[in-house]
């Protein structure tokens, strides 16, 4: 069983003291001596304790008092007479409100609240004072006087004018940039030992001040400065400064002290501003991008830890008084442009020693991104102008530099830099006189000068190098100068040197407004121009770079241009192209994205521009319908590319355009294994859209232009493309038509262009421009010349070349004047039958044709309602007969028949129900018979008959007068009978005799000249010599005579005779030639009935009538000249020489 536990209580009287217990009551134990109580001392210490906390509680009390403030009319008049001692003469104060308080440091002081200062002197402003507190000594007081040892202000505004007309700092100008370092040097310390002696005078200890700003506007930019507080100690050797500080929107600590030396003066000073937070530029929120994506190039913004001291020390003995300024920026970060985030690092030391007028910068560096430069400068002012103005000179020198931009592949690069120049204060102005970078041999130098005055200074800049690489060049480039063309060119432009460089910078004044973006420069403030010579550049996508490159550079303002003379490009296997007449062009404007147009000439062999079509962008190969390794020849390539600049340039970015110049190009391997392509020449232009070929070339051997079109937007695993355009333009001659087309030779003859369409459904569409050459139809004796326009339209299979049978359903065959219309069938390849169902030939044609070929035989059948005979009456009339040059050509049988309702032929006259029959033997024999009626349903007759070697027309016509007129004989004749009968031998003229009988002649013109033309030489007409109007207008003939021979654009007429009651006549010679002129002589008679009794008595005939058709008067003419207005001439001797005697007298 186990015990439980208790909790056990033990009070005060069961603790024995330790004295108690064995081990302290035996003679070696421990002693132990316990202080006693002395019960005598406790009222004495609660007396104590009582008075002190009566002094502890009347201390409470009257810091609480004085914190709340003890107000009166003593207080405020003290108050007031204090602050007019401590102004003086700089303002006057009016105090409304006074009490009595502590200070910071927990003294007695006066402090007013409700202050207002009149008269303020110098360009200050007091817009708002807080409160004003003087502390009082605590001593002084208790002895009954007033002594002010320290002073306070608070919640007080000011603001600093520069112009007291204006709140604007006034424009820097003339005298106002002038600096007197001497001045200077006896400003500075007699001004600290004023400001000590006012401490010492004033027997001031300390100076608070707490929520002061400091208002001013700069160029109409509010600027400002705050003392969030900042305390002054007068110590007994110096005066200590502590300050937290505000600017903008930085705050920033200060500390700093002055020493005095023995006469109480100040000895040496120092402030120091230590790793503060520092923040330049753009806010943090600020991006550094524009709205519409493009990078800002003025974007600036900077952030590091800041550090700054100045120190003093005056003229010792004989060290003369100097100055020692030391600025530092520590783990600083800069973003400018597109750039973030580059380390940045500052350290500078800078020296002025009074006496010698020298500012000298002692070991410094700067270290921003990858641009490392330690330097040391100077600044001496020296003998002043000639105008008594000071100028001050200053060097800088920097050695041991170096420039590894991150973007930059390059390495890094060590450079020296030297600058020499003038400044003069007074007219503004700043010459550099020298600036000068070198990197080993290579230098870059220039001139320039600033002219400060309203706006933005006057600048002027020539920089200029002989020679400087292009990696040098690039390591030099700032960040924030066009940062997009600075991406392309640092990632695309590489080895080489950059020659004969002049950069020309000229801002007049005022061209920089503040506030406003920068204006667009043009060639007058901004030039460039520049020579890279062996320069590789990397192309956009996948084009390879160009190498031992040659260019030419120019900035005009806002526009950089690259001029490429030559270069090469190499694609592999050992191949290369050449680059020529390139052309680069980068506008900037304001507001867009920065795009480059760039363009270039490339030369090669097939096979190597092959490869270089397959690059993308342009990556048009695999749409191309044979292999470009299986070719040969040369192609120029004329490529413009479209592309925003940068350091990455996405594919699809990019706008293009291609154009293939090819000559001497030929494939290895036939197309689609049928087609071989040689000797071609010509263009292909392609772009993002499509590709279009335009050129001639050997299509199996045959002339050939095409004109084809296939698109790009297409999947890229599309094994086979379809042409959006194809058309291809054969130009063919007499065997390559008859190759191609066969059967036609019949019927064309001379070169044929034909434009072969694209397939479709097995079928291709042909269009065959017939202006160069001849087209006949035998049958019907039309023919169309050589320079006549005409078109042939058809659909063929799409292998036509080589099917042996085709059914050719759309023939259609069209001029200007003439049309044909129907179907052809060609059997293993040769004409074998057509049928037209439409033929106009002439505007009043309506004709249907159809012909059949059986061997070497044809059929021909024509019918229709009109059909325009003039044609075929020419060739009738002709001297090669009927068949003309069809009998050549066709060598086999014709066979023809002929219905029409109605035939027309010359003069409107027209012949109905005309029937014909035409029959060629094999052997060239033709037979023609053809029957029609004319007017009044006389019946027209006419028989052609060609048999080895002679031919023989027979005609006869019951209207003759229409039958002339409508085989184009003789217009002026009406009715009558007429009977022809004409032969010819070999090929030679139809000729035979031609009887009239009973017809009328009406209004023949050359009748009545004959009656009535005089002699040109004078005398009497023919009607002058019968004396009457003999009348010839419608002169009536019994019978007319005559043998014809009529060929070719000629007519003969021999033994000429008319009879008539009225007239008569005899006459010969040519009616009308080749050329159109007429060429007649004869014998007029009148009252021809009764003149040529005469003739009909015997003997007596023969002498007064000359013979059986003569008569006793009469009178012989000429007719000559143009046939249309011929001249007739009439010997008027003959008129009155009677029968035989006239024949002395006529016309020969």
């Amino acid at each position: 069983m186990l015990l439980q536990h208790k909790k056990i209580r033990f009070s005060r009287k069961d603790v024995k003291k330790l004295q108690s217990f064995p081990s302290a009551c035996t003679p070696d134990g421990i002693k132990l001596t316990l202080t006693r109580k002395y019960k005598k001392c406790k009222p004495l210490w609660r007396a104590v304790r009582a008075c002190l906390f009566v002094v502890f509680a009347f201390l409470c009390l009257t810091v609480v008092i004085l914190k709340v403030g003890i107000r009166g009319e003593i207080l405020v008049g003290k108050m007031q007479e204090i602050v007019r001692e401590k102004l003086g003469d700089f303002a006057t104060a009016e105090i409304r409100d006074a009490r009595l308080s502590l200070d910071n440091h927990f003294r007695i002081a006066l402090e007013a609240e409700d202050v207002t200062v009149h008269g303020l002197k110098g360009n200050v402003a007091l817009d708002h004072i807080g409160s004003v507190r003087v502390s009082l000594s605590t001593l002084a007081l208790l002895q009954g006087k007033v002594r002010v040892i320290g002073g306070g202000m608070s919640g007080t505004e000011f603001t600093l004018l520069q112009n007291p007309q204006n709140t604007d700092v006034a424009p820097i100008q003339g005298s106002a940039l002038s600096t007197d370092l001497a001045a200077m040097e006896n400003m500075i310390f007699p001004a600290l030992d004023g400001f000590l002696g006012l401490f010492d005078r004033q027997q001031t200890r300390w100076l608070d001040l707490e929520d002061i700003t400091f208002n001013s506007r700069i160029g109409g930019k509010e600027s400002r400065l705050s003392i969030n507080w900042l305390t002054v100690y007068n110590k007994k050797d110096n005066i200590d400064i502590d300050a937290r500080l505000g600017w903008q929107e930085q705050t920033f600590a200060l500390s700093g002290a002055i020493w005095r030396d023995a006469q109480r003066n100040a000895e040496k000073f120092n402030i120091m501003v230590k790793n503060n937070a520092f923040h330049l530029g753009a806010a943090d929120g600020v991006s550094p991008y524009l709205p519409d994506g493009r990078v800002n190039s003025r974007y600036f913004r900077l952030r590091g830890a800041a550090s700054a001291v100045l120190e003093g020390v005056r003229q010792q003995g004989g060290t003369p008084a100097s100055l020692v300024m030391s600025v530092a920026l520590a783990n600083g970060s800069t973003d400018m442009s597109s750039q973030t985030d580059m380390d940045t690092h500052l350290y500078s030391t800078m020296r002025y020693v009074f006496g010698n007028h020298t500012l000298e910068i002692g070991a410094s560096r700067v270290k921003l991104g990858g641009l490392d430069i330690p330097f040391i400068a100077m600044v001496q002012q020296v003998e002043p102008d000639s105008d008594g103005h000071e100028r001050y000179k200053f060097t800088a020198l920097a050695e041991d530099a170096a420039s590894a931009p991150q973007a930059s592949p390059a390495p890094p690069m060590g450079f020296t830099a030297e600058l020499d120049g003038m400044v003069k204060p007074f007219s503004g102005q700043v010459a550099v006189d020298m600036l000068k970078l070198q990197s080993g041999d290579e230098y870059l130098a220039g001139t320039g000068k600033l002219r400060f005055g309203e706006g933005s200074p006057e600048t002027i800049f020539v920089l200029q190098t002989l020679s400087m690489s292009v990696d040098k060049v690039k390591q030099l480039w700032p960040v924030n100068l066009t940062p997009d063309t600075r991406a392309w060119v640092l990632s695309h432009i590489f080895g080489g040197s950059v020659a004969n460089a002049s950069i020309e910078l000229a801002f007049p004044s005022g061209f920089f407004k503040p506030g406003a973006p920068p204006p667009l420069m043009s060639g007058k403030e901004l030039k460039l121009q520049a020579d890279l010579n062996n320069v590789r550049s990397d192309l956009v996508g996948e084009l390879p770079p160009l190498r031992e490159a040659f260019a030419r550079l120019t900035l005009h303002g806002s526009t950089t241009q690259i001029d490429l003379e030559r270069a090469t490009a190499y694609i592999g296997d050992g191949r290369s192209v050449q680059v020529t007449k390139g052309e680069m062009l980068m506008p900037w404007r304001p507001g867009e994205p920065l795009v480059a147009d760039l363009s270039v000439h490339v030369s090669g062999e097939a096979t190597a521009m092959g490869v270089l079509a397959g690059y993308k962008p342009v990556n048009i190969v695999q749409k191309i319908p044979f292999d470009m390794q299986e070719t040969t020849g040369n192609i120029d390539l004329a490529l413009k590319l479209n592309f925003p600049m940068g350091k990455h340039i996405e594919t699809e970015n990019i706008v293009w355009n291609a154009d293939f110049a090819f000559r001497d190009f030929s494939l290895k391997q036939p197309l689609q294994d049928k087609i071989t392509v040689a000797k071609a020449h010509g263009h292909v232009h392609a772009d993002r859209q499509e590709i279009a070929l335009d050129g001639d070339a050997l299509l199996n051997g045959v002339p050939a232009h095409v004109d084809m079109a296939w698109p790009l937007k297409v999947n890229d695993t599309q094994s086979t493309l379809k042409p959006v355009r194809e058309k291809i333009t054969l130009s063919l001659d007499n065997a390559l038509r008859k190759k191609l087309f066969p059967g036609l030779e019949s019927f064309i003859d001379g070169i044929v262009s034909v434009d072969v369409g694209p397939e479709k459904n097995g079928q291709r569409s042909i269009i065959a421009d017939l202006s160069k050459a001849g087209v006949e139809i035998p049958w019907i004796g039309w023919k169309k010349g050589a320079g006549i326009a005409a078109t042939a339209e058809m659909t063929v299979p799409a292998a036509f070349d080589t099917v042996q049978n085709m059914e050719i359903n759309d023939f259609h065959l069209k001029g200007a004047t003439f049309e044909m219309a129907g179907r052809l069938d060609i059997r293993n390849r040769d004409f074998s039958a057509a049928t037209f169902s439409k033929i106009v030939l002439n505007n009043q044609d309506n004709v249907q044709l159809s012909v059949r070929r059986n061997g070497n035989d044809y059929q021909v059948n024509l019918s229709g309602k009109m059909f325009d005979a003039r044609s075929v009456i020419k060739q009738f009339g002709s001297g090669q007969g009927a068949a003309g040059g069809a009998a050549e050509k066709l060598a086999g049988a014709v066979t023809l028949n002929a219905k029409f309702d109605k035939v027309s032929g010359f003069y409107n006259e027209t012949l109905s129900d005309f029937t014909a029959s035409y029959q060629q033997s094999r052997t060239g024999d033709i037979r023609l018979d053809a029957k029609a009626l004319a007017q009044e349903q006389y019946a027209v007759s006419a028989q052609f008959l060609q048999q080895k070697g002679t031919r023989a027309l027979r005609a006869e016509a019951l209207d003759a007068g229409t039958f002339m007129r409508f085989m184009n004989f003789y217009d002026k004749a009406h009715g009558g009978r007429l009977e022809a009968r004409l032969n010819a031998q070999n090929n030679a003229p139809l000729s035979g005799p031609v009887s009239l009988y009973n017809f009328q002649i009406v209004n023949e013109p050359k009748l009545a000249s004959i009656v009535s033309s005089k002699p040109v030489e004078g005398g009497k007409s023919l009607n002058d010599s019968v004396k009457e109007r003999i009348d010839v207008a419608q002169v009536v003939v019994e019978r007319a005579f005559s043998h014809i021979t009529r060929g070719d654009n000629f007519l003969a007429i021999d033994q000429g005779v008319v009879r008539g009651p009225t007239i008569g006549a005899t006459f010969q010679g040519i009616v009308y030639d080749s050329k159109g002129n007429i060429a007649m002589t004869g014998t007029f008679m009148p009252a021809y009935g009764l003149n040529r009794i005469f003739g009909n008595l015997p003997i007596i005939g023969a002498v007064l009538g000359n013979g059986r058709d003569g008569g006793l008067i009469g009178i012989t003419f000429k007719v000559e000249g143009s046939a249309r207005t011929p001249r007739v001439v009439v010997n008027p001797i003959s008129a009155i020489a009677p029968g035989v005697f006239r024949s002395i007298f006529e016309f020969k």
